[in-house]
């Protein structure tokens, strides 16, 4: 095997020589394709893959230093290369063995230890790799030939084995994924040509460089393979390997000029030899530094203006799926940021349903059939998680929720970086999802009653304010259980609780999943449905308590009948909005209860008012002696207080007409008038008779009153009902009152036509601590405090009874 001597005075011939020109040209192949990953980020696949590249640059560079016979000599160049070709495959395998995921393996630490003590020998003894031997010619060039020995053949028995081991462990860790099998395969391939080329050059008589033919078919391999697994794209590396192999080309200019003229350089004087030697290395030195600091420069900002606009639109996702809470928001948005991103022909969205996944949002709007979907599904499951460049996983608690899936234009692929992000927004998405629905769980639990599974009372007023629209027809159904105090008595609270959750299987089942259910209060349902025909809804409550009385297998087992009161409103018919539809429904609940339970009534509906008027008498008759029997109370300790009541209740009577309210509220109107400060019998007479006025302490007490009337209210028959009145006399229209703090509206009516009639008499009517007032001072009083502390509309309403002479002070 004969070899052709280089020197600079025969490059062109030694450049056409394959048996020196394959190994230069497989080193600058190696050397280009390095150049290409310089800027390829710090990817485990990547970084593998530069090891790959610089171990096969140390083999072919050894290669060609000891064929062109360069310092130090050839031995040291060949175990050089020996060095960089047994390193290959130790991160060949690191490379598979992290793509296949193969964790926790002895086997490649031990083939990297055997490899190192394989060098060793070999370095002192060449047992395994022989270096060839020199034959020079009579024409004075040199040749070399290759042989191999014993130890050869053991290598390669080994090196074979290592090649059959590692097959089957990536065989078992691919399994039936034939998807990475296919991606894979190259590498096997790879290296069993590297192997092969090394065994071939050694051939007696052997004059092509099978060696280095097969170095450069394994990076072809490992390029097909980083390319399928679309770690990079390919337009991109070259362009940045160009721009970096010119780097070096225009740095290396100084070094061949010098080289052709290096007589002229160097001169004769030896001193002056030095001195120039040592000023044109510092200067090729900071030239290199220079044009290479260009070349990054140049490569870092083609890659930063290709990736700023997707790293921008990746931040805006991040910044505005973190405040999403609907699910369809999040599809929405996810489609927008990969149709940004990435160029698409669609973008099909898929979330777990059941066993399946199913199409929930696209980009173009139109749903692919269930042939596609199927299609796409089935490449999820033969790819595996994340192997699949089109598929982006939506996962939380180690669970695929959902993916999302880009059906692309042929020939179109997604770089390493762009599949990256194109990973994290589907790791986003996921954590989002599951922000998405643990809201939606916390939410659900805050708007639904424990107990019985129907909407609470929290949620009434947001539902209405959320859904109320003033062309809409509705009606408000409040039911109340009848005596439902006796059956927790009497069968205990569990059995209680059981009647409420069948009570309210019960009314949704009978209105429908068309109306909406609401558990209000211990024992009180409201019911919302969407109509004003007062036939219909008076039947649906009908065949509610009709429910209440049948038997069937959840009722629970009780000897009294279950019963309910039904009181049912109307909007606009007789309600103005939300708060006073509610407001007459329970009214209208209260008028059933009075009339022997088990009833419904309808607020507004009258067959004779003279009728009305004749039960509201018979009821005012039942009640009159409880009601003197507590004023009288507190004529004994205060007649003022006594005097103070009965005024207040006829002026409250007087303004309930005038703003046109029902009889039965009249009549309540009344009743709270006498007893809106029946609590005053608590208080002490020290501060009830003080002469002058009370501190803050005594003021405190004071204001006790209300309370002390709620309790006493409490337990007298069937006199709740003006609670509501009583409770509130002292609210204040702009929210500073007591005890609630109550403000406009919230402060139930009949509260707020006490307060008017409370204070006009305070004013007007002798105290211990002040003279009375004169009408048109307290008049001018209502004026000024409208919208503070009185109702405006109330105020203005009695300060025309006063006008008209219908109130006599």
């Amino acid at each position: 095997m004969k070899n052709f001597t280089f020197n600079l005075e025969e490059t062109a011939l030694t450049l056409d020589s394959l048996y020196i020109g394959v190994p230069i040209g497989a080193f600058f192949c190696f050397l280009f394709i390095f150049f290409s990953f310089l800027n390829a980020g710090d990817a485990k696949p990547v970084r593998y893959f530069r090891q790959i590249l610089l171990s096969c640059l140390i083999w072919t560079g050894g290669v060609v230093m000891m064929r062109m016979q360069i310092m130090p000599g050839m031995r040291f160049w060949f175990h050089v290369s020996v060095f960089g070709f047994l390193t290959v495959p130790i991160f060949m395998y690191a490379f598979l063995f992290y793509m296949l995921e193969i964790k926790k393996n002895g086997f490649l630490t031990g083939y990297c230890i055997a490899t190192v003590v394989a060098m060793g020998i070999n370095v002192v003894t060449e047992v395994f790799i022989p270096e060839p031997d020199i034959i020079r010619y009579a024409d004075g060039s040199i040749g070399y030939a290759c042989h191999l020995s014993w130890g050869s053949y053991l290598f390669a028995a080994a090196e074979a084995g290592v090649i059959v081991y590692t097959t089957v462990l990536a065989h078992r860790a691919i399994g039936n994924k034939f998807e990475k099998r296919k991606k894979l395969f190259p590498l096997l391939l790879g290296t069993v040509a590297i192997l092969t080329g090394n065994l071939f050059v050694a051939l007696p008589g052997n004059f092509f460089p099978y060696d280095m033919l097969g170095g450069i078919f394994m990076a072809l391999c490992l390029l097909y393979i980083m390319w399928h697994k679309y770690l990079f794209d390919i337009s991109n590396r070259i362009v940045i390997g160009c721009i970096y192999s010119v780097a070096l080309a225009v740095s290396l200019l100084p070094v061949f000029n010098f080289n052709h003229n290096a007589e002229w350089y160097l001169g004769s004087v030896l001193p002056e030899i030095q001195q120039k030697v040592i000023v044109l290395v510092l200067g090729f030195t900071g030239w290199s530094l220079f044009v290479f600091y260009l070349a990054r420069k140049m490569a870092e900002g083609i890659m930063q203006r290709q990736n700023r606009k997707q790293i921008e639109v990746l931040r805006r996702f991040q910044n505005e799926s973190a405040s999403i809470l609907r699910q369809e928001d999040l599809f929405k948005l996810l489609v927008g940021v990969v149709n940004d991103m990435f160029p698409v022909k669609d973008i099909f969205v898929f979330i777990k349903n059941g066993e399946n996944f199913t199409v929930v949002k696209t980009a173009g709007g139109q749903m692919p059939d269930q042939a596609e979907q199927d299609e796409i599904t089935a490449m999820l499951e033969r790819s595996g998680a994340g192997e699949c460049s089109e598929i982006s996983l939506m996962k939380y608690d180690d669970e695929i929720q959902g993916f999302i899936y880009i059906k692309s234009e042929k020939r179109t692929r997604l770089n390493y970086l762009e599949r990256d992000y194109y990973w994290r927004i589907g790791v986003y998405a996921g954590v989002c999802l599951k922000n998405i629905r643990t809201y939606q769980e916390v939410y659900q639990i805050s708007i639904h009653d424990e107990l019985t599974g129907l909407y609470n009372r929290g949620y009434f007023k947001k539902f209405l304010a959320e859904n109320w629209k003033e062309e809409q027809k509705i009606a408000l159904m409040y039911l109340d259980l009848d005596d439902f105090k006796l059956f927790n008595e009497l069968y205990g609270e569990e059995c209680g609780d059981r009647i409420l959750k069948w009570c309210g299987h019960i009314i949704e089942n009978t209105v429908g999943c068309q109306e909406n259910t609401f558990r209000f209060g211990s024992n009180e349902y409201v019911v919302l449905i969407n109509s004003d025909d007062k036939k219909k809804v008076a039947q649906i409550a009908g065949k509610i308590q009709k429910n209440f009385l049948n038997t069937d297998e959840e009722k629970p087992d009780v000897l009294q009948p279950i019963t309910a009161s039904i009181g049912i409103a109307f909007y606009p018919d007789t309600a103005s909005g939300a708060d006073e539809l509610l407001s007459q429904a329970e009214r209208a609940n209260f008028y059933a209860k009075r009339d022997g339970k088990n009833c419904i009534k309808i607020y507004g509906e009258h067959t004779e008012d003279e009728l009305e008027d004749q039960q509201v008498q018979k009821h005012y008759e039942q009640i009159a002696p409880t009601i003197y029997a507590l004023t009288a109370a507190i004529d004994a300790k205060d007649s003022y207080t006594f005097e103070h009541s009965c005024h207040v209740s006829d002026y409250a009577v007087l303004l309930a007409k005038k703003i046109g309210l029902e009889p039965n509220d009249i009549e309540i109107a009344k009743e709270a008038g006498l007893l809106h400060d029946i609590g005053k019998i608590g208080i002490p007479e020290s501060i009830l008779k003080k002469q002058g006025r009370l501190n803050d302490e005594e003021y405190e007490i004071m204001k006790t009153h209300v309370t002390n009337s709620i309790e006493m209210i409490h337990f007298l028959p069937n006199m709740n009902y003006v609670i509501p009145a009583v409770l509130s006399h002292h609210e204040r229209y702009d929210g500073k009152g007591y005890p609630r703090g109550l403000k406009g509206e919230d402060i139930p009516l009949l509260g707020r036509i006490l307060a008017v009639c409370d204070s006009f008499d305070a004013m007007t009517t002798k105290r211990t601590y002040k003279e009375a007032m004169s009408i048109d001072y307290a008049i001018s009083e209502l004026e000024h405090n409208k919208g503070t502390q009185f109702d405006p509309k109330l105020a203005e309403a009695f300060i025309e009874l006063l006008k008209e002479g219908k109130i006599e002070v």
